[in-house]
């Protein structure tokens, strides 16, 4: 991608922790950047979709033009068709060769990171059609550092 200028935060739709976490941190890389003298949208993925393409799209693009995404790792991340899909999204532009897209997993309390078993059984029901492609990618993402996220502060 080119000059890409966005900041996305990635949340579980439906969790009101996670809802607050990515206000909180929208909050605090605004004041950062602001101070920072740099221009970047922050957006903030948090509401369901209607599974439509429409979506799809808007979501495909926000990555695409983004320079870095944060995702919030939640209670329900792993279960979240709409999350994992920003995930696979976003490391399949890594995958393609755009280093420069950073991403950022952040745990909030409650995470459990997916198991042997999440992987052979609850994956593939939710990545129907390119399941291999998409555990590889998944695998891939849970190899980044997590940092954990404090909101009990």
């Amino acid at each position: 991608s080119e000059a890409a200028g966005q900041f996305l935060i990635c949340a579980e739709p439906g969790n009101d922790e996670a809802t607050a976490a990515a206000g909180i941190l929208a909050r605090k890389a605004r004041a950062y950047l602001l101070h920072a003298g740099d221009a970047v949208e922050i957006t903030c993925l948090h509401e369901h979709s209607k599974e439509d393409n429409a979506w799809a799209e808007a979501v495909e693009e926000a990555v695409v033009n983004s320079r870095a995404v944060a995702f919030l790792l939640s209670s329900g991340t792993m279960q979240t068709k709409e999350q994992l899909f920003v995930i696979i999204l976003a490391m399949e532009a890594r995958s393609v060769g755009d280093d420069s897209l950073v991403l950022i997993p952040l745990l909030l309390p409650g995470f459990a990171f997916p198991t042997a078993t999440y992987f052979h059984s609850t994956l593939p029901s939710l990545t129907h059609d390119a399941h291999r492609h998409s555990e590889e990618l998944v695998r891939g993402f849970f190899k980044l550092i997590a940092l954990p996220f404090a909101i009990d502060a």
